[in-house]
């Protein structure tokens, strides 16, 4: 007989997080001396910043791009910043930038609902004092004892990055308060330690960051706390193996589900992308049907944005549930203490065809949306207990 409890979950919510979003020129440069940039073999166009627009909206979700600036620097801000570019005495692209070509991508941006912006970089790396690249690792030094060592971090560079990051993201008059952090190349579980989580969180934390996503952190799980930002490893397996990220005109039919392991689906701007921009759109439709596919699968949704899925993670990961008496009783408390947003007394709770709740005690329910072997129901809580019976 089958376990009641194995009919009743709380989903994690699927979130999107796109990397390397911004650069102009996507072409990959470290041969020449330059940056990885997005990997795309051509100039990036307006409509591909459409793309992630009309993509979002297809299947309602703001989805999360982590910056990179440097293209944007048209006022030479990183000119004589050692370290930062791999021109760093001839920086000169207020010279080299198309004002009128930023504009437009600035503008298609800016117009729509479904991009939220995110820290990543201005350079995607570390270069040294004559430019030539040192590693992608932006905010991190090698350790001179070798790459396996723990890394050497400054918080005096990393103040200075993130200074000049907004340096130019303000300039451009970005709208947004940026709330995510995604560090260029991760975070190497066996390079890093607690103590520079614990320094850079810090200083994010009064930066108003909440969120911090990356593939790889130095902590076992898939949720940590620092200094109240939420640090969440992404996912990137689509069919037994990680999506290069420099491919583009991909087609997703072939992809397999995610297993709800964690919350963010880490992927790169170029893999939502054609060669020719103008079809950009054309495999719009085979990535709305892969993500209701995904939708379809018991224990995850879709989320609407980084803080509905760290929201809904924080329930799923830190609640309890029983069942007494033939009702679904959810203790909330553990999750509550937690949750480092505080004023979103909202989550989201699955039950398979069969169990279909009758009333709510403690808080408020009401379906959300219908899948083919479940169902899955909004309730808005009172207090830290809530009661299901069926």
């Amino acid at each position: 007989m089958e376990n009641i409890l194995d009919k009743i979950t709380i989903p994690s919510a699927l979130q999107l997080c796109l990397d390397d979003v911004g650069w102009h020129d996507g072409r990959d440069l470290r041969t020449e001396g330059g940056p990885s940039r997005s990997g795309l073999p051509r100039d990036h166009h307006p409509l591909d910043y459409r793309m992630l627009q009309e993509l979002g909206r297809a299947i309602d979700m703001k989805i999360v791009c982590p910056l990179c600036l440097g293209d944007w620097d048209k006022w030479n801000y990183l000119r004589g910043e050692v370290g930062i570019t791999n021109n760093p005495y001839n920086w000169d692209r207020a010279s080299e930038i198309d004002l009128d070509y930023a504009k437009a991508c600035f503008d298609e941006m800016e117009g729509g609902e479904y991009i939220e912006y995110a820290i990543h970089g201005l350079h995607h790396g570390r270069y040294d004092e004559n430019g030539k690249l040192v590693w992608e690792k932006e905010y991190f030094i090698p350790n001179p004892e070798g790459r396996n060592k723990t890394v050497v971090f400054d918080i005096d560079d990393f103040r200075r990055r993130l200074d000049l990051f907004f340096k130019i993201y303000n300039g451009w008059g970005f709208s947004q308060k940026i709330r995510i952090f995604v560090s260029p190349c991760g975070m190497g579980r066996k390079t890093f330690n607690d103590d520079i989580m614990e320094r850079m969180s810090a200083e994010l934390s009064e930066r108003g960051i909440k969120y911090w996503t990356n593939g790889v952190f130095p902590f076992e799980g898939n949720f940590n706390m620092y200094n109240n930002i939420a640090c969440m490893p992404k996912m990137g397996e689509m069919f037994g193996k990680e999506i290069p990220w420099q491919a583009y005109d991909i087609d997703p039919t072939y992809f397999d589900t995610f297993k709800p392991d964690s919350n963010v689906i880490g992927m790169h701007w170029t893999n939502f992308l054609r060669f020719n921009p103008e079809n950009n759109l054309k495999r719009l439709d085979e990535w709305v049907t892969y993500f209701k596919r995904q939708s379809e699968v018991f224990g995850t949704m879709i989320s609407k944005d980084m803080g509905f899925s760290v929201n809904q993670q924080f329930y799923r990961l830190f609640s309890n549930i029983s069942v007494e008496e033939g009702k679904c009783v959810i203790d909330l408390s553990n999750a509550l203490e937690k949750k480092n947003v505080k004023d979103n007394n909202v989550f989201y709770i699955s039950f398979k065809n069969g169990l279909v709740p009758a009333s709510c005690e403690g808080g408020e329910m009401k379906l959300y949306e219908t899948h083919k072997e479940f169902s899955t129901y909004e309730i808005k809580h009172a207090n830290d207990k809530v009661v299901i019976s069926f």
